[in-house]
């Protein structure tokens, strides 16, 4: 799922894969509501229903591009579906690992931020695992505060604030490390 928010300077995108549980789909459409309404930053959130195709077009693409230098210059499906609007982020959060997302970094016009679940066998349940490797709705929301922020588009003290509002404690050891 992609979620797009626009600061209120330019916008986000947040994105997890189809294969999250339709409760994490409700999470991240709350916690779009949360965007919106306590930090003014408009959202949308996108299906992914694969990354692997999504790179494979873009590899496609670019393989045109090169080949045929005479011809306009075509871009990814992905790349179109977020070039229009304002400048913004894109946070991509995926029940599987970092890479998956990252296979589509480069083709994002906006910069990307991955979230994934780097490891197994920590969790009895969705939820849980969800929140020991940080890509729940609450660590979603931080990383696009936090992006956005990073890129000069939001205040970093609102961002700061916002991410301890959502109960994401910012000097927590890394998941790997636990």
């Amino acid at each position: 799922m992609v979620m797009r928010a626009a600061s209120p300077i330019p916008f986000p995108v947040i994105t997890t894969d189809v294969d999250a549980a339709l409760k994490a789909s409700q999470d991240l459409l709350d916690r779009q509501l949360v965007l919106e309404g306590k930090f003014k930053i408009p959202a949308e959130v996108w299906s992914v229903t694969s990354y692997k195709e999504l790179h494979r077009d873009a590899i496609a693409v670019d393989r045109q591009n090169t080949l045929d230098p005479a011809a306009p210059l075509r871009a990814s499906y992905f790349t179109e579906c977020l070039s229009p609007g304002p400048r913004g982020v894109v946070v991509a959060a995926s029940d599987y690992m970092k890479a998956l997302p990252l296979s589509i970094a480069r083709w994002s016009p906006h910069p990307l931020t991955a979230l994934g679940t780097d490891g197994y066998g920590r969790s009895e349940t969705r939820k849980a695992l969800r929140d020991f490797f940080e890509v729940d709705a609450a660590h979603i929301t931080a990383a696009a505060l936090g992006s956005l922020a990073r890129e000069g588009l939001l205040d970093p003290a609102q961002a700061a604030k916002g991410i301890a509002e959502m109960g994401v404690d910012a000097r927590r050891p890394d998941p790997w490390t636990r």
